[in-house]
Formats: structure tokens, sequence, C-alpha cells
């Protein structure tokens, strides 16, 4: 008898303020989750005092604060903390590497006389750049194996250093201008020299 008045008592409170809530709110969409909602605490208030009468003592417990899992003490959720860090870190160095890469490739492409480049960038534990090497290829220094180019007109200049020193000037001015690299920090070799 005495469960049939906890569950009585239950089922009162529920209606009361299952009625409260549906006269405060406007009619729309939301009165069927509340609907939805309320029909869930009354059956929660009927199933959970059955249960406890049949299984004799065992108590159901129902409500989303209880934490039955495992705690974890801090220094386990400092370490794991660490951990993910540290794969962000280096996935987003890693990225953030090979954009610049390639970032770097486009505008060293952009000065005249350079047909192909290859970068190889060294970030700080930052994600600055600290070292760049260019492998630059150039349609003046391109090496045809033992062919010499043909001099079609008189006069033409053969590849001089001078070439390489004006498109090395070139491309670390912009790098210098556009990345904060130091001159000193930039490598530029011409491929097959």
């Amino acid at each position: 008898m005495e469960i049939l008045g906890e569950i009585v008592r239950n089922l009162l409170v529920i209606i009361i303020i299952a009625s409260i809530l549906e006269m405060m709110l406007p009619e729309g969409n939301t009165r069927p989750f509340v609907r939805l909602t309320v029909g869930m605490f009354v059956l929660i208030a009927i199933l959970v005092p059955t249960l406890n009468y049949l299984s004799d003592g065992y108590s159901f417990r129902v409500s989303a604060w209880d934490d039955s899992t495992q705690g974890y003490d801090s220094s386990y959720i400092d370490s794991t903390v660490n951990n993910i860090q540290g794969l962000i870190k280096d996935q987003s160095s890693s990225l953030l590497r090979k954009k610049l890469e390639e970032q770097l490739t486009a505008v060293a492409i952009l000065v005249p006389g350079v047909d192909d480049v290859q970068a190889d960038l060294t970030l700080d534990q930052n994600g600055n750049p600290r070292k760049l090497g260019l492998i630059v290829r150039s349609s003046r220094s391109e090496d045809n194996g033992n062919v010499k180019p043909v001099e079609v007109w008189a006069g033409a200049e053969a590849e001089t250093d001078r070439d390489r020193i004006e498109i090395t000037g070139k491309m670390t001015k912009i790098i210098t201008n556009l990345y904060g690299l130091e001159a000193e920090d930039i490598e530029i070799v011409f491929e097959g020299s």
C-alpha cells in the first residue's frame, strides 16, 4: 500500500507541474516535446517504485548526476591532455609548413627566369619560419646533357652567374619582405649547378 501511495503522490506532482508548463507555453512546436518529457517522467514515477518492490530491496537509481564510472586522477587527465595537445600541434605544424612551402613556391615562380621551385622550410617551435632552402630550376640553367644550346641571334648572352645572382637577389628580397626571414636564413640552389 505504501508503494501505491508513493506512485500516486509522484504522479500528482508531475501532473500539476505539467499543467502549469502547458498553460505557460505558447501554441507551437514545443508542446509535443513537453508532453513527451512529461510522459517519460510519468513512466519513471510508475516504474521505479514498482521495480523496487519486485526486486526485493535492489535500488534502481534514475538520475543524470549519478556517476558509476571509474574516476581518473589529475595526473592521468593532465598527461592525456598534453598528449592530445602535442598531436594537434604536430599536425597543425606540418600542415602549416606544407602550406607555407606551397606559398613560397608560388611566390618564387613569379620571378622572371624561374621555371620550377622546390621549397624546404624549417619552422621553430612556435610555427615561425626559421630556415628556407629553395631548389630552383631556371630556363636559363637547364642542363641538356652534353648538348650545347644553339645561339640563334647574334649577340645573345650565354648563361652567366649574373643571371643567377639577379634571380637570387629578387627571390631573397621578395621572401624577406613577405615572410620576415633574414637573407642569411635563405639558401637558394640552382638545379644542375
